[in-house]
């Protein structure tokens, strides 16, 4: 199953997509968990047994996965490249008040800004999948960063979902944005 999937993308995306499968199991090993092939759920996440929540996130040269045992709660992380800016993502990704933060900041800061909140809602949206099984948009979420690594979310979901328990922590490795988010009703 995941050998015929991997067949199907290009090489680039093919390297990415089975590295992030790689650091799943290893994710899972560390929790005494020994994976077999992890199909997708129809929204791309990684479909695990009963008992077992976790998240995968893919870029060009690093893979990253996240696991945990739980009925409950759920994860997702999200990686993202800060070596190629694109400031005008701010428009679509960012809610008004988001915008305004950002723009308050010293000119060298804003693209990290930007791309912090963006790969943020990433993880976000990820964690609350299996909850709400739907795409969520992204003025759906308000992220307030904070300097310890942690971050304040607020959650405006169109169809009403909720109330939900969210965790957010964050870091910047090298040339790259790590966030992860635990979400619980």
């Amino acid at each position: 199953m995941e050998r015929d999937h991997a067949a199907t993308l290009k090489p680039f995306r093919r390297v990415s997509w089975v590295g992030g499968r790689v650091a799943l199991r290893h994710a899972a090993k560390s929790l005494g968990w020994t994976l077999d092939a992890v199909s997708s759920t129809p929204r791309g996440a990684p479909d695990l047994p009963a008992g077992l929540v976790g998240s995968i996130a893919h870029k060009t040269r690093l893979a990253v996965a996240l696991v945990d045992e739980s009925t409950t709660d759920t994860l997702g992380v999200d990686l993202e490249e800060l070596d190629r800016p694109r400031p005008k993502i701010a428009r679509m990704v960012l809610r008004a008040e988001e915008r305004e933060a950002v723009d308050a900041l010293p000119e060298e800061q804003r693209w990290q800004a930007i791309l912090l909140r963006f790969s943020i809602k990433e993880a976000i949206f990820k964690t609350l999948d299996p909850h709400v099984q739907r795409y969520i948009g992204f003025k759906e979420a308000l992220v307030e960063p904070r300097d310890d690594g942690s971050a304040v979310i607020s959650l405006n979901l169109v169809e009403g979902e909720g109330p939900f328990r969210m965790d957010a922590w964050w870091s910047i490795l090298d040339d790259h944005v790590l966030a992860t988010v635990r979400a619980s009703r």
